[in-house]
């Protein structure tokens, strides 16, 4: 017999840490509103490109990962109502065999559709007035259109089908909104016990992540031309191009390296250094990424 932390399929189950799930998503929704965080998405130079996430980089279809940003998102916000469901009925000394029975299975609840049981029959077992619909009816119809324009489609046989980010970051400022209306009924702050946080308020806050961050997480690719720079050289420094990829590596010898690159322009440039000069090169950069902070490709 399965129980509620395993399955007959051999997979232990436990509960989503609800902490966890506000941190995420309110670190994912401040890396959408950076720019620079969703260029990637739409490549670069018309070709795809790796994404890079504060979690993981992503090397498969831009569209799959939208679509997994996304009902990862509606997950945590749907676990995250039952979670406050269940710490709400605790500290209000309502909890019981139906309570916790609801929040394992809400579909065992009277209700019109999931949107309906998530939002307003779930909530209202603590508190009438918790319902979305009657907290906030405007927010609640638009809730109820998102649910059957893009959450049950997506958790049934669809995908988002471009590589837009723009429409997946307004989906995000919107659960963001609902968020704040589980906010306002429930205080995770008190559901954190002996755990501490430097900063609680990232628990009920977006944070704002300054540009160079988010380009510690993206390193920049692109390279304008500096025609500036290159007017002032000393007579004898020669400008090299620049190097917005590195296409490849071979060793010809014992003491050489050779590196295949491409530069601003577009063009394939070949360079080869001495064991010598790699080494130092290789100490220059070690230095670069200590200082500035970035993110060293899991794949070449």
């Amino acid at each position: 017999m399965a129980t509620s932390n395993s399955s007959e399929f051999g997979i232990r189950l436990g509960n989503i840490p609800l902490l966890n799930l506000r941190l995420d998503f309110n670190c994912l929704l401040a890396l959408f509103r950076s720019e620079h965080f969703r260029s990637q998405f739409r490549g670069h130079r018309g070709k795809p490109i790796p994404i890079e996430t504060h979690f993981f980089t992503w090397y498969g279809r831009p569209e799959a990962l939208l679509t997994y940003l996304v009902r990862d998102s509606i997950v945590a916000l749907e676990c995250a109502v039952s979670g406050a469901v269940y710490c709400e009925a605790i500290a209000r000394g309502k909890f019981d065999k139906r309570i916790l029975e609801a929040i394992k299975n809400p579909f065992k609840l009277q209700g019109k559709g999931t949107a309906d049981l998530v939002f307003n029959v779930l909530p209202s077992l603590i508190d009438s007035t918790f319902s979305l619909e009657k907290r906030d009816p405007e927010k609640w119809e638009r809730s109820r259109l998102f649910y059957t324009d893009v959450r049950n489609p997506l958790f049934h046989s669809y995908e988002i089908a471009n590589a837009e980010p723009e429409p997946v970051w307004k989906i995000f400022e919107f659960i963001w909104t609902l968020f704040q209306w589980l906010n306002s009924w429930h205080n995770i702050k008190t559901g954190m016990g002996p755990i501490q946080l430097n900063n609680p308020n990232l628990l009920v806050e977006v944070p704002d992540v300054p540009d160079y961050r988010v380009k510690q997480i993206v390193p920049e690719r692109k390279l304008e031309p500096n025609s500036e720079r290159d007017a002032n050289l000393p007579p004898d420094l020669v400008q090299a191009p620049d190097i917005e990829d590195v296409l490849g590596m071979y060793l010809p010898s014992e003491q050489k390296v050779c590196f295949t690159l491409r530069a601003n322009d577009g063009r394939r440039v070949n360079m080869e250094f001495s064991a010598h000069a790699a080494m130092k090169l290789f100490a220059c950069l070690t230095t670069a990424h200590q200082e500035r902070g970035w993110k060293i490709p899991d794949r070449l």
